[in-house]
Formats: C-alpha cells, sequence, structure tokens
C-alpha cells in the first residue's frame, strides 16, 4: 500500500481537529480504508445462510477439534452438540485466538489488541472533521478517528 510522509501542517490541513507539534512524524496512506466488524460479521452470516448452512444463535462454543496441523474438523458447543465442520468463523473480536489456543498447541492466531472504544459525533456543522478525511492513527494515545460511511 502506497504511503508517504507529510508535514504536520499538510496533516492539519486534511483534519482541522489535530494540533500537530513542528516535529510531528505523519505518515500518510491515501488508499487506507478500514472494515466494521458488525457489518463484516453480518455478510458472514448472510453468505452462510444463502449457502444453506444453518446458523445457531446463543450458543456457546467450548471447543475445536483440531487435527495436528490445525484443520479445524468439529464445533464443540458448550451444550456437549457435536457440530461436523472444515471451516469455522470466531467473532469473537480481540479474544477470538483464545478458542484456538484451548484447542490446539500450535495455533497462532492474527494478532489484535483489545480497545475500549469510545465515540465522538460531531455535527453535519462542525467544520473540524470533514466529511472526507483520512483515517487517522495516533498509537501514542492508543486513539484513532475514521470519517462516517453516512458522512
Amino acid at each position: 500500500v502506497f504511503s508517504r510522509w507529510i508535514s504536520p501542517e499538510e496533516a492539519s490541513a486534511m483534519c482541522p481537529f489535530l494540533s500537530l507539534p513542528s516535529t510531528a512524524k505523519v505518515l500518510f496512506t491515501p488508499d487506507d480504508g478500514y472494515v466494521d466488524p458488525c457489518v463484516l460479521a453480518g455478510s458472514y452470516l448472510t453468505s452462510a445462510r444463502n449457502a444453506g448452512l444453518e446458523t445457531r444463535f446463543n450458543t456457546s462454543v467450548q471447543s475445536l477439534e483440531m487435527t495436528e496441523t490445525n484443520v479445524i474438523t468439529a464445533v464443540i458447543a458448550s451444550d456437549g452438540q457435536r457440530y461436523l465442520t472444515d471451516l469455522a468463523v470466531d467473532c469473537g473480536g480481540v479474544w477470538a485466538g483464545l478458542l484456538g489456543h484451548q484447542s490446539a498447541a500450535n495455533f497462532e492466531p492474527l494478532s489484535m489488541a483489545p480497545t475500549r472504544s469510545h465515540y465522538w459525533i460531531a455535527t453535519a456543522s462542525d467544520d473540524s472533521f470533514p466529511r472526507n478525511h483520512p483515517n487517522v492513527i495516533l498509537p501514542d494515545l492508543q486513539i484513532y478517528t475514521r470519517p462516517s460511511p453516512s458522512g
């Protein structure tokens, strides 16, 4: 993905809500994007239903049965019910890897960090947050902002 370093002034012009020191390092990735986890999980669910798969709600997963090479063969529900499968979508967020670790010694999930979310809602007349502002990630503060799909 193409990225380039920009000046703090250029960043502040794109994102008026930023107040950066002149020594700030700013990396701009023009084609950056994001995935809304609720929309993604909903899309998985819709695709599964369209493919004729059965879905279960309010059913906790206790463990996965896996081969020595980490291929899933079954999902075991907390009520003991065993569901044969070769694919499972774990929508457990940042805790998703825990299930894999409980089920296989050499399981390596995608690394994610827990995030506590707070939402700032800007009114349509607030010029501090332009509709087309880029995603902004401030790692030292552990916050980010992105434009809303609805503006």
